[in-house]
């Protein structure tokens, strides 16, 4: 199987030399920023493509690495493209690559990405969809190539573990970051909540995430839940995140 990628952002940058590693030939890259396309096409030794037009459309699939709102804008270039188009969004419907008549899919890794932050994917659930069985089964061999965890999974499916992603990624790195920089102003460490970190997260392993809720809010404890607001008097955003915060876990025993 060969592929090619369009984009050259975090996802991009990570899947491309898993590609490589599981002997898959990345045949060309293309994105619309030269800077980092380049950079990533010369890392690993890979053609870049200035313009999307002379994109070689002889390879198995292309798989559009790219921004939700920029999928349907792309669609279009490859209507004469015989193979399979994916993209990768955890939101966006396999409706969206329509305007290319022929085999469509997506390709969803449920990860992070960060640069130079190392995943293993052997353990990233990867979810696969198609426009038609042919095209499904494909795409769950490719993904079995990338990852032990491979499944499919329909458009809206998709979006509603999208979401819930949301809340135990993003919303929590949100949070990380209100501590860091609470913590920071306060001349403390940060790798003193790391074992707490650790701890939290090895804990909802095993358990549901409600049968080990902790702290003030869980056991109603208004006297702690006060000063904590009060030392957060000058930082307003932050002091909002942990009323609701603390309103939720309260209302929900």
């Amino acid at each position: 199987m060969n592929v090619s990628i369009v984009g050259s952002g975090n996802l991009a940058s990570h899947l491309i030399p898993r590609l490589l590693e599981k002997g898959i030939k990345v045949q060309q890259i293309f994105s619309r920023n030269h800077k980092t396309g380049k950079s990533l096409a010369k890392k690993h030794k890979l053609d870049f493509i200035e313009d999307i037009s002379l994109f070689n459309l002889n390879v198995d699939v292309v798989i559009l690495c790219v921004s939700d709102s920029s999928i349907k804008e792309l669609a279009p270039n490859f209507k004469n493209y015989r193979g399979i188009l994916v993209h990768t969004s955890g939101t966006a419907p396999i409706s969206d690559l329509n305007k290319h008549k022929g085999n469509n899919g997506v390709l969803y890794p449920l990860q992070t990405f960060s640069p130079k932050v190392k995943v293993n994917w052997n353990e990233i659930p990867v979810f696969v969809e198609g426009n038609n069985s042919a095209t499904k089964k494909k795409l769950l061999r490719l993904a079995k190539r990338l990852s032990k965890k491979s499944y499919v999974l329909r458009s809206d499916q998709r979006k509603e573990l999208h979401l819930a992603a949301v809340f135990v990624n993003n919303f929590v790195n949100a949070c990380y970051t209100i501590a860091h920089t609470h913590l920071q102003k306060k001349n403390l460490k940060w790798e003193y909540l790391l074992p707490l970190i650790d701890q939290t997260t090895l804990k909802v392993h095993s358990h549901a995430p409600k049968d080990v809720q902790t702290g003030p809010a869980r056991r109603n404890d208004q006297k702690i839940i006060q000063e904590h607001l009060q030392l957060l008097k000058k930082n307003k955003q932050a002091l909002e995140v942990y009323r609701v915060m603390s309103e939720f876990i309260k209302s929900s025993y």
